[in-house]
């Protein structure tokens, strides 16, 4: 029983910190996205810069 409560909480700790992990690669992400949007207007509208925002993960 104690060994299952470690596991379980174990795992809630894990599964936190790997999305806190994720939430920060996603802002540096986004941040660079604009970072060359703002640098290559002509990008916005392009299929390429449209196939990369379509296969953004919304949250």
């Amino acid at each position: 029983m104690i060994i299952e409560q470690l596991m379980i909480d174990t795992e809630i700790y894990i599964n936190g910190h790997v999305t806190a992990t994720f939430r920060t690669l996603y802002e540096s992400l986004r941040e660079q996205r604009q970072l060359i949007t703002r640098k290559y207007k002509q990008a916005e509208n392009d299929f390429y810069s449209q196939t990369i925002l379509a296969a953004e993960v919304k949250k």
